[in-house]
């Protein structure tokens, strides 16, 4: 089976998915800057892509250079980071919805869920922590074994790719979903089990 560069990726998905998936409230620090990574780099990629049409070196620099910029405002100002987590879990939950449904909204309805995840991270911070990094997790875990099985969905895909990830959910074999939510499950429930001490520089205040 010959070496593809995407491999490593996908393998670090799976990695860093169990990370999050079960411990995401503890290292939540880190899930912060993980959070702004992707945010950032999603934005500059598309950007990127407006300017030159096409993923070459220049989309590649910006990708990566926005993501830093985006790690670091996650981790220094933390609200942004947190607002950013619950967005997360809000577009995981509308991409879910809408590759199920594919509805004639299509990419409003995860955009509206990641508002609506961002400013209820804000107000209840345990609850949206653990539940967005239980589901972010399981996703991470998913996503790269599958791809290690030819799904074809890549775990950067529901990011980078909106459109494309959503009809590929929508054709996914029921199993990935259930996967999914197994997963999620399990890290929610171990997360509330064995919390331990809350690492984003203070106490959150639990919505529950």
């Amino acid at each position: 089976m010959p070496f593809e560069p995407l491999w490593m990726f996908a393998a670090f998905s799976i990695i860093a998915g169990i990370l999050v998936c079960f411990w995401g409230y503890r290292i939540f620090k880190l899930v912060l800057g993980l959070a702004g990574f992707l945010a950032g780099a999603w934005l500059f990629y598309m950007v990127g892509m407006h300017f030159t049409g096409r993923p070459g070196v220049l989309t590649i620099i910006l990708t990566i250079f926005g993501g830093l910029i985006g790690a670091s405002l996650s981790v220094f100002f933390y609200y942004i980071g947190l607002f950013l987590v619950g967005a997360l879990g809000g577009w995981h939950l509308g991409m879910l919805i809408a590759g199920a449904t594919w509805t004639a909204l299509v990419l409003a309805v995860p955009i509206a869920l990641a508002v609506v995840g961002g400013i209820l991270a804000i107000f209840f911070q345990k609850l949206v922590v653990v539940v967005s990094t239980a589901f972010f997790g399981a996703w991470g875990i998913v996503a790269g074994g599958f791809y290690f099985l030819g799904s074809g969905l890549f775990p950067a895909d529901l990011f980078m790719r909106p459109v494309p990830a959503l009809e590929s959910l929508r054709a996914m074999n029921p199993l990935f979903v259930l996967v999914w939510f197994a997963l999620a499950a399990a890290g929610l429930v171990y997360q509330y089990r064995y919390p331990g001490r809350y690492a984003a520089g203070g106490p959150a205040r639990d919505g529950s």
